[in-house]
């Protein structure tokens, strides 16, 4: 058992994300501190070479407190005080690297996040055999890649060689950070950078316990946008100390008397999705109904309708479509409104476009309600109800009834059918490609595999090549690697056509057979379309054997823009070799154009920034 205290005080300024004067927001301060008793059990041990340890933990009794300093008050949160008590599992590899965590069923992904932070904060790992160590002085030192609540860190480590229970700690890189909520709107690509400002912490071990005898420390965080502008900027402490063993006996931690396989079955998988509201996200809608609750959808609409008319900016546009995203979150019954509304005479496109986005992101079965009533809706606009198809391949979690109908878009006779009909059955494939991939990652397996055995049917019988190139599409965009195999069969096709859509289809899968296919195409296509679509994949796919592939391609490629495509990636990927390959290059190039690009690569400088 331990006395537990985690504090952070947070700044954030929303103004950073855009330039736009009326949506220039004041910056918010806030504080948080969860103080309580951490139980701490032994459940399990493996005695096999990984040697991992299960272990439970409760945080009980705790107190949660909030201090928001534009209210000028501190109060207590109830909502998180019974998360925090929550009783878990988590195992952990012998050095002290936590692996795997178990939830009960009830908790959202983000409680979840919240509950495995209160031990990862604490997390000190161990050198392990044959990891890399650096001896300075009397000190020696080993460096560990970490994953917390906020991002993926790198933390080195350190021990004085006469005592090796005292560990110190210090985050010294930021590699990535995990991204804002409003990142999902991908009308608005914000790149979000973390900068450790100072990170110092130690923890204690003793031969006679399982884990930490005393654990302290502190760190500062600066989110920055665009790698200048400070987002937010975070202070966190930390502190564990060992206490006397008094457990309450009606602690869940404490009366568990199952196994521990009875138990994590009662869990369920620790990654289950549910529908129930979690204790963050409760206090989410609570604010949200706060703000919004002297707003209409009426309201809200005019304000999309002025700022497209008088240009506003992007990211403005972007911030109006957040807003009636979440009015809808509040009142999802309010979306049913908004079809008509497309059919204003005077909307601008980018007012239409605002709209459609916020019905994506809010993605609510009401949202997708609406947006199947657009494009399935013959009196609305052409444009519109193929941006409405569009959005629609947004959604994370599609209902049944929408992916229907995108299905029924795409029967169609293809030889008897206009040009506008073909586009919307051909963008409703590509949008079940991308929801097969969404429901993929959300876990829902069975419908994923679903919509691409239809579409991978209507591919095996198509008998139009515009249609079998839009299913290869489809099913590349489902990333799921069970569509390789048939991808795979149209490299070789009769129709260069299909073959460019197999080549550019492999693109969103990262296993090495896709890589050699791709390589192979490169490398042995007499058909320039099929090199320039493998470029393409491979480039997107990035990494350093394709950096290999495309510095040993190089001098056989005929095709002077197919070189300078590949000079472009290599110039931006220059190592030793790499330069070796395009002085070569350079020396036996006759275009004037790909010399061009060979100087660039060669001696322009790259955009890099510092940590």
């Amino acid at each position: 058992m331990y006395d537990y205290k985690f504090e952070t005080d947070i700044t954030i300024d929303p103004s950073v994300l855009t330039k736009e004067r009326e949506f220039q927001q004041e910056k918010a301060e806030a504080s948080l501190t969860v103080q309580g008793t951490l139980n701490f059990r032994v459940f399990e041990r493996e005695e096999d070479k990984r040697g991992l340890v299960y272990l439970g933990f409760q945080l009980s009794p705790v107190q949660v407190t909030a201090y928001e300093k534009s209210l000028s008050q501190s109060k207590r949160i109830p909502e998180l005080e019974e998360l925090y008590q929550t009783f878990f599992v988590a195992t952990y590899e012998k050095e002290g690297v936590p692996v795997t965590f178990y939830f009960p069923k009830q908790l959202d992904e983000q409680d979840k996040l919240s509950l495995s932070e209160i031990v990862k904060i604490l997390q000190v790992t161990v050198s392990s055999e044959g990891k890399e160590q650096i001896r300075q002085g009397e000190w020696i030192k080993w460096r560990e890649e970490e994953i917390h609540a906020t991002g993926e860190f790198e933390a080195e480590y350190s021990v004085h060689k006469d005592d090796c229970h005292l560990i110190k700690k210090r985050n010294v890189r930021c590699l990535s950070i995990r991204p804002i909520e409003d990142q999902r709107d991908h009308s608005q690509e914000i790149l979000l950078t973390g900068h450790i400002i100072r990170s110092a912490f130690k923890g204690r071990t003793s031969p006679d316990m399982s884990w930490l005898k005393a654990f302290s420390g502190s760190e500062t965080l600066e989110v920055r946008v665009r790698r200048k502008d400070v987002f937010s900027r975070s202070q966190a402490q930390v502190s564990l100390e060992r206490r006397h063993f008094e457990p309450d006996p009606d602690l869940d931690i404490w009366t568990e008397s199952r196994s521990l396989k009875e138990i994590l079955k009662s869990f369920g998988k620790n990654r289950e999705k549910t529908d129930t509201l979690g204790s963050w996200e409760s206090i989410r809608i609570q604010r949200l109904r706060e703000q919004m609750e002297m707003l209409s959808l009426p309201q809200i609409i005019t304000s999309i309708k002025d700022a497209a008319a008088s240009g506003m900016s992007q990211s403005g546009m972007a911030i109006l479509a957040h807003r009636l995203r979440d009015f809808l979150e509040i009142s999802p019954e309010e979306a049913r409104l908004i079809p008509d509304i497309f059919k204003y005479p005077d909307l601008a496109e980018d007012a239409i476009g605002c709209i459609l986005i916020a019905l994506e992101l809010n993605g609510h079965p009401e949202s997708q309600s609406a947006l199947r009533n657009v494009f399935e809706d013959g009196d609305q606009a052409a444009d519109t109800r193929g941006r409405a198809i569009v959005a629609a391949g947004g959604i994370q979690k599609p209902e049944k009834e929408l992916i229907e109908s995108l299905f029924n878009l795409t029967e169609i006779k293809r030889e008897a059918t206009d040009g506008e009909e073909l586009e919307r059955a051909d963008t409703a494939l590509l949008s079940l490609g991308i929801l097969a991939g969404a429901l993929l990652e959300g876990e829902n397996a069975f419908e994923s595999q679903n919509i691409v055995e239809r579409i991978a049917n209507y591919l095996q019988k198509s008998e139009n090549e515009r249609e079998r190139v839009m299913c290869l599409k489809a099913l590349g965009n489902s990333s799921n690697p069970e569509t390789i195999p048939i991808i795979e069969s149209y490299l070789t096709s009769k129709s260069s056509i299909e073959q460019v859509a197999s080549a550019s289809a492999l693109r969103n899968f990262s296993d090495e057979h896709t890589l050699h296919l791709l390589s192979d195409a490169l490398e042995q296509s007499s058909v320039s379309d099929v090199r320039k679509a493998a470029i393409k994949s491979l480039t997107t796919r990035g990494g350093s054997e394709v950096i290999e592939y495309m510095r040993k391609g190089l001098p056989s490629e005929p095709e002077n823009s197919l070189r300078r495509m590949m000079i472009r990636f290599l110039g931006k990927n220059r190592t030793p070799e790499v330069i070796k390959a395009l002085e070569d290059q350079l020396e036996r190039e006759t275009s004037r154009e790909v010399i061009k690009d060979i100087y660039r690569a060669l001696y322009e400088e790259r955009k890099e920034y510092e940590e």
